[in-house]
Order: structure tokens, then C-alpha cells, then sequence
């Protein structure tokens, strides 16, 4: 039955980008996804599932050895900032060491190696990164981003590193744990939004996000590549045309510390349009689609 199919491994298919890469999955693929979880609420049709916990090299040995896959698309990781402070050990074997083991087992079975990153491993002094620009993180997070990239980059592996800031968009497995409407709900109670650090990202609708990857491994891309929203914004700003939109008063948005120096994580992202011949949604563009 799927003899014929493109096998993809998808690691942490319970993150919203692996939600989303299986939920827009075209062409003639055969997709397995894998989280830590026993079982799967996603619906099926379009997959199968394992569960995996990417950090026991055993469990990535029996995944490849049964599936075999053309490709793996990593999107497992701990991605929040202040638990990768606290937490640095955990968040090293999730973001790194699960990535030698992964790496390891793909070299096995020949499969090219597709990582997401981050713009954070910049530092934010200077904005509008390019691909070639040289890494400097100032996070945990980021340290443990760039160590996976270069794990990555010396595997002997064919890969792609997709860098990418600030993803938006429905998680259909933690519906009201989402970015935005968790925004609309505290605006709707009409709560003042703190907001501890004013940021440059370039937000990023996660539907043309994941479009983005299936057209990396459909052309068969390598390299690195920034892939996010066609423009930056700061956090603040996002978040008050969030709610203007929506016909609220953006005036709730308060930015505890006006004199902080804001850092600026924005990527340029025209490499990527002209390699995979596609349009990066801007802010308003994306929240439209978000708001479909």
C-alpha cells in the first residue's frame, strides 16, 4: 500500500508545527508521526503513529530500523526561553543530545535530515539577519538552537536548517492554550496585557510556515534557510493589531519598561522566497488567514 510512497518521519508531532505539517501534508508522502505521548488525538487518516521519546537512542534505533524514512523532519525541542533557564540540563537532552541521536540513526538508513531552529541564536544587537550572518545566542535556549545546528551541520547528513520566529496558529490539540486567542480572551475581560520585553520577531502564520517545509522536501532543498514572516514587528505592536482588529481598545497593552533597549531578532527572509518561489505572508496577512 505504501510501496510507492515518500517516507517522512515527523519527531514531536504534537507541536504545533508538526500538527500542521501532517495537517497540510500533499503529494505522495507516508507520514509517521512521533511524540512522547502513548497514543495520538490527531486524526489518522492522513498518518501512522509511534510514540518516541527522542532523547532514548534505543527507541530512535527501533523507529528507524522499522520506518526507514527518505526524510526526517525534526520539530521536537523545548522552546520556551525561561524553562530552558531553569531547567538547562533537561533542555540540553531534549534539544541536543536527542539531536545526535536522531542524526545518528539517519546516517543508517540514508535520510536527509530537515532541523527547525531559531532566530535566536543571534544575539539581537543588530536585526534583519541573514542566513550567512555568524550566530552569537545569549540565551540558553539559543546555545542549545546553535549546538544542534552544528551537530546537524557535521553529521555527514544531506539537511536543511530552517530558522524561523515567533509561529502563530491554531493548535488543535491545546485549543484555548493558543497565542492569540489566549490574547482575545484576557482583552474580552478587558485585563491589561503586561508585557515584559519589547522584541523584534517576525510573526509567523504557521499554515505558510509548514507549506514552506513540504516545499523544501518536495524540491529536495539544502542549506540553511530563513523561513518566517516577510516582516518584522515589535511584540508590542503585534499584539495591539491583534486586538484592534478584533475592535478592541489596544490601549489594555502595557509595556512594563519603556527604557529597555529592544533586541531585534528579525530575519530576511528573501533567500528563501526566491529558493522555493513562494510569498512569505507579512503581519496582516497572516492574521487574516489566522482569523479565516
Amino acid at each position: 500500500m505504501h510501496n510507492n510512497l515518500v517516507r517522512v518521519l515527523i519527531t514531536g508531532c504534537h507541536s504545533i508545527i508538526g500538527q500542521w505539517l501532517i495537517k497540510r501534508c500533499q503529494g505522495k508522502f507516508y507520514v509517521l508521526g512521533t511524540s512522547k505521548d502513548e497514543s495520538t488525538p490527531l486524526k489518522k487518516e492522513r498518518f501512522e503513529y509511534i510514540k518516541l521519546d527522542v532523547t532514548s537512542r534505543k527507541m530512535v534505533k527501533e523507529v528507524f530500523k522499522k520506518f526507514n524514512p527518505r526524510f526526517v523532519v525534526n520539530t521536537a525541542g523545548m522552546n520556551c526561553i525561561e524553562r530552558c533557564e531553569n531547567e538547562k540540563e533537561q533542555c540540553w537532552k531534549i534539544n541536543v543530545d536527542s539531536v545526535n541521536n536522531l542524526t545518528y540513526y539517519s546516517k543508517f538508513v540514508n535520510a536527509k535530515f530537515i532541523h527547525i531552529s531559531s532566530s535566536f541564536i543571534f544575539d539581537g544587537k543588530k536585526g534583519n539577519y541573514i542566513e550567512e550572518d555568524r550566530p552569537f545566542p545569549t540565551t540558553y535556549y539559543g546555545k542549545s538552537k546553535l549546538a544542534s545546528e552544528n551537530i546537524v551541520k557535521s553529521s555527514g547528513l544531506e539537511w536543511s536548517i530552517i530558522r524561523t520566529s515567533f509561529i502563530y496558529g491554531k493548535d488543535t490539540i491545546k485549543k484555548s492554550k493558543c497565542f492569540v486567542d489566549n490574547l482575545l480572551n484576557q482583552v474580552k475581560q478587558k485585563n491589561k496585557i503586561d508585557i515584559e520585553e519589547n522584541i523584534i520577531l517576525n510573526p509567523t502564520y504557521i499554515g505558510n510556515f509548514v507549506d514552506a517545509v513540504w516545499k523544501i522536501i518536495k524540491l529536495e532543498k539544502s542549506g540553511v534557510f530563513h523561513i518566517a514572516g516577510r516582516e518584522t514587528s515589535t511584540l508590542e505592536d503585534f499584539i495591539k493589531k491583534i486586538i484592534t482588529i478584533n475592535g478592541f481598545d489596544s490601549n489594555l497593552v502595557q509595556l512594563k519598561d519603556k527604557n529597555n533597549s529592544i533586541k531585534n531578532f528579525g530575519m530576511i527572509v528573501t533567500n528563501a522566497e526566491k529558493e522555493l518561489n513562494m510569498k512569505f505572508l507579512n503581519v496582516e496577512e497572516g492574521l487574516r488567514f489566522y482569523f479565516l
